[in-house]
């Protein structure tokens, strides 16, 4: 059975909680991240950081959600956000006809180089498959003529621990309750990474000092930096977010 076949039967017997969904996730994504790599025809790519996206109307109605027709109707499919070519990234798709669901690619590790952030891996990858392709329907296009070709392998080599944080850049004013689910993951090694062009700005940096106090908060990883003390003095005022990284952490020791 696939790995997205698995997910949707965990998710059937599931409340939809947050707290339940965040250790569902982190399950899946230690197989995406640490046991598998992505094939896409020819090309071999690990994947080093994801964000979780799945909208079920009753349960759980996740404002963050594109709600494509692409991530319910499909499964370990690539499906390209319709944006514009400088925006967006893609998801692997587990929808299974009611709800949608989708999980995007945030970072990816490609002969022994780390590339970071959605439409920098999305505008990567497209420069492997096809430099002419400069939109969102090419690339589409080209993931519907392959979609035999694209499947998550299993692959034993690794052993790399995987983070947890919040997903990058929602507006609590949506909805905090979702805005502060640990839906997002990352590698060790692609956290650690040193600065260079990838990680180089203030966005990045950002991000991965939430990841750093998260992890120190949820998995007791040594506070490194002045910004990360910082990022966890705010995250501790933050009632929502604790309340879930103490029921993770609860889970997961």
């Amino acid at each position: 059975m696939n790995f997205c076949a698995q997910l949707q039967d965990e998710l059937k017997s599931c409340s939809n909680s947050v707290e339940e969904l965040q250790y569902i996730f982190f399950k899946y994504a230690k197989k995406i991240l640490v046991d598998s790599v992505l094939l896409i025809g020819s090309l071999e790519i690990e994947l080093t950081e994801i964000e979780f996206y799945y909208f079920d109307c009753k349960t759980h109605s996740d404002p963050y959600v594109h709600t494509d027709s692409l991530q319910k109707k499909t499964k370990n499919y690539l499906y390209v956000h319709k944006q514009c070519w400088n925006r967006g990234g893609i998801d692997i798709t587990f929808g299974n006809g009611i709800y949608f669901g989708g999980i995007l690619i945030r970072g990816i590790k490609y002969n022994g180089k780390f590339i970071a952030g959605p439409a920098t891996v999305k505008k990567y990858l497209n420069s492997k498959l096809n430099p002419n392709f400069k939109n969102h329907t090419d690339l589409q296009k080209y993931f519907e003529n392959i979609k035999d070709d694209i499947l998550l392998n299993k692959f034993s080599n690794k052993k790399y621990k995987v983070f947890s944080s919040v997903r990058v850049g929602l507006k609590e004013e949506k909805s905090k309750k979702y805005a502060n689910a640990l839906y997002r993951f990352a590698r060790e090694d692609y956290l650690n990474e040193g600065k260079n062009i990838n990680f180089e700005s203030y966005s990045n940096i950002k991000c991965r000092s939430m990841l750093k106090a998260i992890s120190e908060l949820a998995n007791g990883i040594p506070e490194e930096d002045a910004t990360q003390k910082t990022t966890i003095k705010k995250i501790k005022n933050n009632d929502t977010l604790i309340k879930y990284i103490i029921d993770f952490k609860n889970r997961t020791t």
